[in-house]
């Protein structure tokens, strides 16, 4: 491909398997493979549920004359035709005093943080004596990141990232990244928030529609962006070419300047009548997107590039992975654009390392920088 026409071709031919009616059912069947990057050739499988938060109940009795309340300070009162009601403990502030004890029944008290991204927790018994120490919510991170060549995922808790006034505190939709200056840009359905990635902090956030005023009112799937200098082999160059996509709709911004955030160019197409060539049994469910990343060098496939390239004359190389909340789904992007792998959360190579989140429902976006894979989580609480 020329530099001239390589954008637009890859912005085309990405847009189309991701949007409505393109995909088929993304049960995909997994495959053998082999870690390519450090030459494991055996992938473990496994995957942990996040432990509930404990909730408590209380419950109460009364009659015309007398009434209780489980958990309340102090005894029932009685009286000739009158009764006395108090009032329940406030499981997350309760004070002892309910039954001889150190706490007060259902009394919920946090602790510190637990690995990787929870909160310690312990609840008090029906014997006024408090539980064991659990850790609440570990896998609810705001970032996961993975260098190439590594063994293990670095979790990064939200409450470690600077600049808290500037952070997302809505559900996150999509991300993509500006590789020149090191920023992730990470969208919320009505706002956007600009990370530094060398100093880990916050440092721009506004109103959605003030940076992408052609996605008013739209609920993304996915963005994704690439760098017309990486895809030429070379340095990144100032500006990237930005898409965001919803089930109808693709939006590409080309020559989107991160600082200004300004585009060159910009324009809406319709999703995908035109391409029943992508509708293999590889490809996932548009509705089930959650997040891509994009690997436009190569630099690690993760999976067999000869066993899952287009042909057998055809190795992957340059390739994309969409993620839903079970399946990871791997798409070359330079020579057949087609979605050439397909496996289950546990079984696809880098989610089997330590570290990486349960599940793609924590997952909101994802992008890839500079030899490195970025899992942005979904909920900021």
């Amino acid at each position: 491909m020329t530099r001239d026409t390589s954008s637009l071709i890859l912005a085309c031919a990405l847009a189309a398997p991701l949007c409505a009616g393109c995909f088929n059912d993304g049960g995909g069947s997994s495959s053998s493979y082999g870690l390519t990057g450090a030459g494991n050739t055996d992938a473990g499988t496994g995957g942990a549920t996040d432990p509930g938060a404990s909730s408590t109940t209380s419950a109460s009795t009364s009659s015309d004359a007398t009434s209780t309340t489980a958990g309340a300070t102090g005894s029932p009162t009685t009286g000739d035709g009158s009764s006395t009601t108090t009032m329940d403990p406030d499981t997350s502030t309760g004070e002892p005093g309910s039954c001889p004890g150190e706490c007060t029944p259902g009394q919920v008290e946090p602790g510190g943080a637990c690995d990787p991204c929870g909160t310690e927790s312990r609840t008090c018994g029906d014997d006024c004596t408090w539980g064991e120490w659990s850790c609440v919510e570990p896998d609810g991170c705001a970032l996961w990141s993975l260098p190439v060549g590594d063994q293990q995922w670095n979790p990064i808790r939200w409450d470690e990232l600077g600049n808290a006034d500037l952070a997302p505190s809505a559900p996150i939709e999509a991300s993509f990244s500006a590789n020149a200056i090191r920023r992730a840009f990470i969208l919320t359905h009505d706002t956007y928030h600009v990370l530094d990635l060398d100093e880990f902090g916050w440092v721009d956030a506004g109103d959605r529609d003030s940076m992408f005023p052609d996605l008013a009112g739209a609920t993304l799937l996915i963005a994704f962006s690439y760098n017309d200098g990486e895809l030429m082999g070379g340095l990144p160059t100032s500006t990237e070419n930005v898409s965001m996509l919803t089930t109808e709709t693709s939006w590409y911004y080309g020559g989107f300047d991160p600082e200004s955030y300004d585009a060159a160019e910009v324009s809406e197409v319709p999703c995908c009548d035109d391409n029943e060539g992508w509708q293999v049994p590889e490809a996932p469910a548009v509705d089930d997107v959650r997040a891509m990343w994009m690997d436009i060098v190569g630099e690690n496939t993760w999976i067999n590039p000869m066993q899952y390239g287009c042909s057998q004359e055809q190795a992957l190389g340059p390739h994309a992975v969409a993620l839903t909340e079970s399946m990871a789904h791997v798409q070359d992007i330079t020579q057949c654009f087609e979605y050439t792998y397909a496996a289950g959360w546990e079984d696809f190579p880098p989610l089997t390392l330590a570290g990486a989140p349960s599940s793609g429902a924590l997952i909101g976006g994802a992008f890839y920088m500079h030899e490195e894979v970025f899992l942005v989580g979904a909920d900021p609480g």
